[in-house]
């Protein structure tokens, strides 16, 4: 790890070493703890190097037993943010879902067929789907204009959110369809 941000003490995204598979847990108790260092385990090795503390809100992080903020960089598909929240109980990460649908209906028009998700326009729905881990997903327009992608992984107990700040839904898809990019792996 390289120098930690002044303001925080904590190291950002940038310091963590990109040719580390994986931060160890940090004895002192900044970033990676050893629940992070388990959460990063789980998000493809292309984007680990890209991923630091969160700056999700308390209510957020509700429930999670870790989360983890991702800005990748380096191919004209990747997302200009990823966040993985890992949760112990389902319930919970089932809720953290149900929660970011609500705020998913309350800015676009979302329907219960996931396959709009997988095909044209990319967006405005939500339901389940079985690309190599079974889940729900939900993508939307925000009230930003982003396009988002909201993802769990029941097997992992993961929720992972991405968008991309241009609102291209197409590019966001081709990213999230490749799970060795998008994760979490299993």
């Amino acid at each position: 790890m390289g120098s930690p941000d002044a303001s925080t003490g904590q190291p950002t995204a940038a310091t963590i070493d990109p040719s580390a598979p994986v931060p160890s847990a940090d004895p002192g108790g900044g970033f990676p703890t050893e629940i992070d260092a388990r959460l990063l385990t789980r998000i493809p090795s292309t984007l680990r190097a890209s991923c630091g503390p969160t700056e999700a809100t308390a209510d957020e992080q509700a429930g999670a037993l870790s989360v983890v903020d991702c800005q990748p960089r380096g191919n004209r598909l990747d997302p200009t943010f990823v966040r993985y929240f890992l949760f112990n109980d389902p319930r919970l990460m089932d809720g953290a879902y149900e929660a970011q649908l609500a705020q998913a209906r309350a800015q676009d028009d979302v329907a219960n067929r996931a396959g709009l998700c997988f095909d044209p326009p990319f967006t405005g729905a939500f339901g389940r789907y079985d690309r190599p881990n079974a889940g729900s997903v939900v993508c939307y327009r925000d009230d930003q204009g982003r396009a988002v992608f909201l993802w769990t992984v029941d097997a992992l107990r993961i929720v992972a959110l991405a968008y991309r700040e241009d609102g291209n839904h197409k590019d966001l898809f081709d990213w999230w369809v490749d799970s060795s990019r998008s994760g979490p792996l299993g």
